[in-house]
């Protein structure tokens, strides 16, 4: 077979095998979600919701105890991921938001927020001025105790707290709503298996080789 002759089957296998992976590659493909904290302290019974801002959107998922083990996300410079191989990004939504709960020096609880609208908010306001159909105080024994209220709450705030991924949520911390540092959250494809193993036998089939020519 002669050269250009080997580097036309070349292609056509590269290509025929890029087919055969791309009518499945949206279903096929795990996600990867990647928190990275830059919280100015430590929180326990995080719950995080990812999803779309319109409640007629996609269901959202929840990422909280025990995919993320007792709902605990470290202050500055902490790092997780987890792998979903039976969800598409698609059903992960537009972005994302977290209520979670600190506990202070003296022994108290409060409740700390990342989202998008949360900065708005800083400057002494209490919980209840800011969000008036809840009490902090309850909502923090009902997560604590592991109901559904933590949740709820997210959605019923959602449409305002929502933040794209990949761009940091500013975060509040209250009883009095002071500045608490910011998470980001990411929801991103995971490569196809050879994948990137493919590239080089395709630019290896598009290069035409030459020998020189004889003096």
């Amino acid at each position: 077979m002669s050269e250009n002759a080997s580097a036309m089957a070349a292609a056509c296998l590269t290509v025929g095998l890029a087919n055969a992976w791309a009518p499945a590659a949206k279903a096929d493909l795990p996600t990867e979600v990647r928190i990275s904290s830059n919280l100015a302290g430590d929180v326990s019974h995080a719950i995080i919701l990812l999803g779309d801002a319109d409640p007629a959107g996609v269901p959202g998922v929840v990422i909280s105890d025990p995919l993320l083990p007792g709902g605990v996300i470290s202050g500055g410079g902490w790092l997780t991921h987890m792998i979903f191989n039976e969800l598409t990004t698609d059903d992960f939504g537009a972005g994302y938001a977290m209520l979670a709960i600190r506990e202070h020096t003296d022994g108290a609880f409060s409740l700390v927020i990342s989202g998008g609208s949360c900065w708005t908010h800083v400057g002494g306001a209490s919980f209840e001025e800011v969000f008036p159909d809840y009490s902090q105080s309850v909502l923090i024994e009902r997560m604590m105790a592991g109901g559904p209220e933590g949740e709820a709450f997210l959605r019923d705030n959602f449409s305002t707290l929502i933040t794209p991924y990949g761009t940091e949520a500013p975060s509040v911390a209250f009883s009095q709503a002071v500045d608490f540092g910011g998470l980001t959250i990411d929801v991103v494809e995971v490569p196809a298996p050879g994948a990137l193993a493919l590239a080089p036998l395709a630019i290896l089939a598009a290069q035409r080789r030459r020998r020189p020519c004889a003096g």
